[in-house]
């Protein structure tokens, strides 16, 4: 008996005892290390007061870039973070290392205005009902796509 509990049963518990303090430190990593923040800089409600433009910065940590992007939301909703610590839902532009600046020129009308805009690859024509313009501060700039 002593033979086959030494044998059997105390490497299969001493295992599983490992995996699961494995399992309990990754995930404690996981849950407890937010790699991103994401600081409001400036918010710009329209002018009927429905929505609000949210331009924020978001810190990855040192081995990235900077990105400030423009995200939209109606005035009763708060936003959330995700698992990382970031503001995607509503996200309607975003470049790296360059600020960018969002105003409204009307209800349903939205200006996105950034120096490099016409390197940023995914730029929305509309989010809901709201209209968006892109400029790099001297021209009006087209969206990339219809959406």
């Amino acid at each position: 008996m002593v033979r086959w509990l030494r044998n059997w049963v105390l490497p299969i518990v001493g295992g599983a005892a490992i995996i699961f303090v494995g399992l309990a430190v990754f995930t404690g990593v996981l849950i407890t290390h937010n790699s991103c923040t994401d600081d409001v800089l400036g918010e710009e409600v329209s002018p009927d007061g429905k929505n609000v433009a949210v331009v924020m910065e978001r810190n990855c940590g040192t081995t990235t870039p900077y990105v400030y992007h423009v995200n939209l939301r109606s005035n009763a909703h708060r936003f959330s973070r995700d698992w990382s610590g970031t503001v995607t839902e509503g996200e309607v532009f975003g470049v790296a290392r360059v600020g960018v600046r969002a105003e409204w020129i009307g209800n349903d009308q939205l200006q996105v205005s950034c120096k490099q805009v016409r390197e940023v690859l995914d730029r929305p024509a509309s989010w809901q009902h709201v209209r968006i313009l892109y400029s790099d501060g001297f021209s009006t700039v087209p969206p990339s796509n219809g959406k």
